[in-house]
């Protein structure tokens, strides 16, 4: 290992899933490493906040380091990845989950007033019945659009995902992804936002998404956001599946809309499988089961990290 040329020091602020700071008597483990899984520190967090001082920054290379916490009642956490900076104090916001929490959905109301883009996609009916009935589904459904909220276009008139008309397949969400009809034209403009970067297309989209047998076919166009490290938008469209919806435009009127099933998800753990950091991923039934609470604590993370608006959906878990 090379000697390091300068060192940095890093301030882990600890967050609950009411994205609020964890109480002064709160107590957590947190262990730092490098790419090469080398344990640079560790200890105890007591309260929301705690600085790790003269970590090794080595000359010539751009540092990421992994930030692993645990508490007692808690879900473990992974913030991945912290930049340090030489002879500078970097933020790590790090957030921890309830093993048994439970989803807190905002009314209708608010949702209306805080995502009106959000909003356009909900049905207040189902809306309701999916936080009694389906609540890891329903926050899957918010995660994403949340999620393509901030997410950029360039077309003047759909500056963004949101501003298509969609329309959830209430019946086919689950915890991990979402299946809904929307405009067919969004297809286009997903391909248009590789040019800013926000987009890559995926080569081979049919051979892992296949569809749902006797109601989807297989997927023909797939494309992965590519902003962040982790928690990462999938959008895969499956055109052979097309339906013209009658949908209410804002006069009050009807109009004709030519749609295409989408089937999205989010991409969790992105760069980790790579870096062999696999000791932060959960077994595969866990993945699918938690999928909506990983999204929810990664996604929060990195956009953090990233110095962008933060991570909101209209619900939190206490």
């Amino acid at each position: 290992m090379a000697s390091p040329a300068a060192t940095g020091s890093i301030r882990i602020q600890v967050v609950d899933g009411s994205r609020q700071p964890v109480a002064d008597d709160f107590t957590a483990f947190v262990r730092i490493v490098d790419i090469q899984k080398r344990q640079l520190t560790s200890g105890f967090v007591n309260g929301a906040h705690a600085i790790f001082p003269n970590l090794p920054i080595t000359e010539g290379c751009v540092e990421r380091y992994a930030v692993f916490a645990c508490a007692r009642q808690y879900r473990d956490g992974t913030l991945f990845p912290v930049r340090p900076l030489p002879n500078a104090l970097v933020e790590g916001h790090m957030m921890l989950l309830p093993e048994n929490g439970h989803f807190r959905f905002d009314p209708i109301d608010l949702i209306d007033t805080a995502h009106p883009l959000i909003r356009r996609v909900l049905c207040p009916e189902r809306y309701d019945a999916a936080r009694q009935s389906n609540p890891r589904s329903l926050a899957t459904l918010l995660n994403i659009c949340t999620a393509l909220e901030s997410v950029p276009l360039p077309d003047h008139y759909f500056p963004g995902p949101l501003y298509f008309d969609w329309q959830p397949v209430w019946d086919l969400l689950s915890p991990d992804r979402i299946w809904a009809w929307v405009d067919i034209r969004l297809v286009e403009a997903i391909r248009g936002a590789s040019c800013l970067r926000a987009f890559a297309h995926d080569p081979r989209p049919g051979a892992r998404h296949t569809g749902i047998p006797g109601r989807v076919g297989p997927a023909t166009t797939g494309w992965q956001e590519v902003r962040f490290d982790l928690a990462n938008v999938n959008l895969t469209f499956h055109e052979n599946d097309r339906r013209t919806l009658d949908l209410p435009d804002p006069l009050g009127e009807t109009r004709s809309v030519d749609c295409v099933m989408v089937e999205a998800g989010m991409n969790y753990w992105g760069d980790l499988l790579s870096l062999g950091l696999c000791d932060a991923i959960p077994p595969a039934e866990a993945r699918t089961k938690y999928a909506a609470e990983m999204s929810y604590q990664l996604r929060w993370m990195v956009t953090r990290q990233e110095g962008l608006p933060e991570f909101n959906p209209p619900y939190s878990i206490e």
